[in-house]
């Protein structure tokens, strides 16, 4: 057989092993019998699937980095002083769309780990957005605050019970009884 068509068969068998499409049985015995016995080939083979399977989590592990700095880099221009407020708000609502257009593409029940993030961070520069509309517009209405944050936590619950997205319901919940019990406590 031709040395590419049997790298071609074995790299499907260890696709095929590693996505636990075949039984781990039927697929080393498939694996020996295309490498012909040689265990040197297994041996590399399972070196590059390992090595892919490295270099893919490093991938993730760079965009995960990447999205929650400027994640954080809007959040912060959100409280910039020399920023206009209309302006920041703009780059927050668009970071926000961004998010939403990312998940609706991606399809929010793909098996995907920057989803989760996506509303994590979008959820974060929602309540920054929130924070820079009442300190530049209503900084003297603080029961306005108050409602702001009860409207962010009303919408992480609604979030996480339409979504069933379990973190989002019980951050939501909890801040909600903190702020409650805030006020109550306030006054």
């Amino acid at each position: 057989m031709n040395e590419q068509k049997k790298r071609i068969i074995l790299n499907e068998i260890s696709f095929w092993k590693s996505n636990h499409l075949l039984p781990e049985h039927y697929c080393d015995f498939l694996h020996a019998l295309y490498s012909e016995g040689d265990s040197e080939n297994s041996e590399n083979q399972d070196a590059i699937t390992h090595s892919v399977l490295a270099k893919e989590k490093m991938k993730k592990t760079r965009n995960l980095i990447f999205l929650v700095f400027v994640a954080m880099a809007i959040v912060g221009s959100l409280f910039l002083p020399f920023l206009a407020p209309a302006i920041s708000i703009v780059i927050g609502a668009v970071f926000i769309f961004s998010c939403i257009y990312y998940i609706w593409k991606k399809g929010a029940s793909a098996k995907n780990f920057f989803i989760p993030i996506s509303y994590i961070v979008g959820a974060f520069v929602l309540l920054g957005i929130s924070l820079k509309v009442w300190t530049s517009y209503f900084p003297e209405y603080p029961l306005l605050l108050i409602l702001l944050l009860i409207g962010n936590c009303f919408s992480w619950i609604f979030i996480g019970v339409k979504l069933k997205l379990h973190y989002f319901t019980l951050s939501g919940s909890l801040a909600l009884v903190l702020i409650i019990l805030y006020r109550i406590i306030l006054t």
